[in-house]
């Protein structure tokens, strides 16, 4: 039977993770994005090599442009002598040409898995710098947990054209008062949850809510928000009033004027919120490692539960409404009269926003 705990920032998340490893008993398996060996760092560091020296199988597996600091030879090694195995995802190398593009084909799902039956998963990183960011993490047993495992060793055994999801051609994969854990992958069909949210945006008839750090939807799925927006779905979408990342802000704002006209609402949150979940028409939810920008869309490595269990789906909606309560709604005629610095801003951002 499958039970959800959900926590909204990245210390309360920690506080369960750490509790979660200090209770395992046969196996734990960590995929992150971002792993900082700072205070919060060596917290985790300290608990993984203490249950390696009790005989429990330790697997960390990071990407190795957001765990850069991680990757130190001194580290591994320290790691590797107690018994825990560590490996980075796509390496690279900082004087390189061919790094260029390192932010693209990353690993950035965040996952822990603990004796292959508890699992968490959503957009919280360990670094002391996000301890106070707003962020949905779930803590999960049931079905979805075997996906979650399987996931991890897609990825660390490099397999990926081995991930799977439908079992025939056209199933809908998620079943009523189910979960699934859903992978993305930058690899002909194989960008699973992008095709099941193309699916879900098509198809909703009341209601879609996004919460998302970073927006910038290719063609297809600003077309499909603009759509639902004009047929009569209430289209809401939550963002931070800023990030970490000011180009991309700039470039977020650069759809809002199509979107404002296409009655898509749009809500600024007043801190940094680093949630990436949708829930569509009060019968299906997502929380994961997805933004809705192109790069995790199209060329990233990414991981979702998608769920249609209603207690699910009415925390997420729960978690929406109540953020709205510290978000600015953004109204057309407002933003029409932004000043004129921030629109040149966002006209030289414009160009580039895809790769962004």
């Amino acid at each position: 039977m499958e039970k959800f705990e959900f926590y909204k920032n990245s210390a309360t998340s920690w506080e369960a993770m750490l509790v979660a490893i200090k209770n395992a008993k046969k196996s734990i398996l960590l995929e992150q994005f971002i792993f900082l060996p700072d205070f919060y760092g060596e917290k985790f560091l300290d608990a993984l090599v203490l249950k390696a020296k009790e005989g429990v199988s330790v697997k960390i597996l990071c990407d190795h442009a957001g765990s850069f600091s991680l990757s130190k030879k001194e580290i591994v090694k320290e790691l590797n002598s107690s018994g825990v195995e560590i490996r980075f995802f796509n390496p690279i190398f900082p004087w390189s040409p061919h790094q260029v593009t390192f932010w693209y084909f990353r690993n950035h799902r965040k996952l822990l898995v603990v004796d292959d039956s508890l699992g968490f998963t959503g957009s919280v990183c360990i670094g002391e710098e996000m301890r106070n960011w707003r962020e949905t993490y779930v803590e999960v047993t049931g079905e979805a947990v075997k996906d979650m495992v399987e996931s991890f060793f897609v990825m660390w055994n490099k397999e990926y054209t081995k991930a799977r999801f439908y079992k025939k051609k056209g199933e809908f994969p998620i079943a009523l008062n189910e979960s699934r854990y859903i992978t993305n992958a930058p690899l002909p069909r194989k960008r699973f949850i992008y095709y099941e949210l193309q699916k879900l945006l098509q198809s909703a008839k009341v209601s879609i809510d996004i919460t998302t750090p970073y927006f910038l939807p290719n063609n297809r799925i600003l077309s499909l928000l603009k759509r639902a927006g004009k047929r009569g779905v209430n289209v809401r979408i939550l963002l931070p009033h800023s990030t970490d990342h000011p180009m991309v802000d700039a470039g977020s704002k650069t759809f809002f004027t199509t979107l404002l006209k296409s009655k898509v609402k749009i809500f600024c949150y007043e801190t940094m919120i680093h949630s990436k979940t949708f829930a569509i028409d009060g019968t299906v939810a997502s929380v994961g490692s997805m933004n809705f920008d192109n790069v995790s869309l199209l060329y990233n490595f990414e991981g979702n539960l998608i769920s249609t269990n209603k207690c699910f789906v009415e925390e997420i909606e729960n978690h929406f409404n109540e953020d709205l309560k510290l978000a600015k709604e953004i109204k057309l005629a407002e933003w029409q009269k932004r000043p004129l610095f921030q629109k040149i801003f966002e006209a030289m951002v414009f160009p580039f926003r895809k790769f962004l």
